[in-house]
């Protein structure tokens, strides 16, 4: 098995240094602009955004046996009003390993399956060339599709999104316009589901700061701050920060930006909280499907 993924990690490491050297052909000016409308969560592009992110607890009893998580978001935009909105559609599908059980002879058994889905719709302007400041609104939803009790809540939820975004018009220069910053917003409330589980009052916050070194190469980090409103007093609020780095390059004709960044949590949940992750991502822009 592992000559095997040794294999395959040789060949498509090989696959993508012939990539990047075919996208010399490309300047590296046109490559920043595609790597920033990417980069824009409000951008008008069509994108899969691929994540696989493995987490560790900061507790004793599974403190060596972490939790691993693989994200396909796809992000499909639609215009409105003639192009001066666009309506932008997110869908979250999860696949979860998580170090827990709800079998009570052995909880600390490991629980494979799907979470949660998650779908969130925003209505914002077009972006502007040459970057600056942009913001949208939607509503968000959680829909019961774990397949374990133990990965999801069981619950139907719904609430507002919103979403506000600066993208730098430079890079290189260490001033304001060189920095992409934002923030995602949601939360939800219960509006049904399963009778027998508990009521989901929750929220998230992704908060972005990148520092564009290069047109195509950004350092910084997206970490997603969550409070659980229903939960008990020490157990409601997980902070993270995280340094990571990324850039851009192209499969073909096909851009693809990539990003790796650690996290530590800095506040963390008093039972089972999360102590520090490493995460790894892709986003591929795709053909519009309008």
């Amino acid at each position: 098995m592992k000559t095997i993924i040794k294999i395959l990690a040789s060949v498509f490491f090989g696959i993508l240094y012939i990539n990047f050297a075919s996208a010399q052909d490309e300047s590296e000016q046109d490559l920043g602009e595609i790597a920033q409308q990417v980069s824009n969560p409000a951008s008008g592009l069509t994108l899969l955004f691929v994540k696989n992110e493995l987490l560790y607890f900061d507790d004793e009893s599974i403190s060596d046996n972490p939790q691993n998580s693989t994200i396909l978001q796809p992000v499909i935009v639609a215009p409105l009003l003639g192009g001066k909105y666009n309506l932008i559609s997110r869908t979250t599908l999860q696949h979860l390993s998580v170090p827990f059980s709800a079998n009570p002879e052995d909880p600390f058994d490991r629980t494979n399956g799907f979470g949660d889905m998650n779908l969130f719709a925003l209505i914002a302007p077009a972006p502007k060339e040459g970057g600056g400041l942009i913001s949208g609104f939607g509503p968000t939803f959680t829909f019961p599709t774990a397949s374990d009790d133990v990965l999801g809540s069981g619950k139907f939820t719904m609430g507002p999104a919103g979403l506000l975004f600066y993208q730098a018009p430079d890079y290189g220069s260490f001033s304001i316009s060189s920095f992409n910053i934002g923030l995602i917003a949601q939360t939800w409330w219960t509006i049904g589901g399963d009778s027998d589980r508990s009521s989901v009052t929750n929220s998230s916050f992704q908060y972005i700061i990148n520092y564009r070194a290069t047109p195509t190469w950004q350092i910084g980090m997206r970490p997603t701050v969550s409070v659980d409103w229903e939960a008990e007093s020490g157990n409601k609020l997980e902070i993270p920060v995280g340094i990571g780095a990324g850039s851009l390059f192209l499969l073909g004709n096909t851009p693809i930006q990539w990003f790796i960044e650690g996290e530590y949590y800095v506040e963390r949940q008093n039972d089972f909280g999360s102590g520090w992750a490493i995460i790894a991502s892709l986003n591929i822009a795709l053909p519009s499907l309008f």
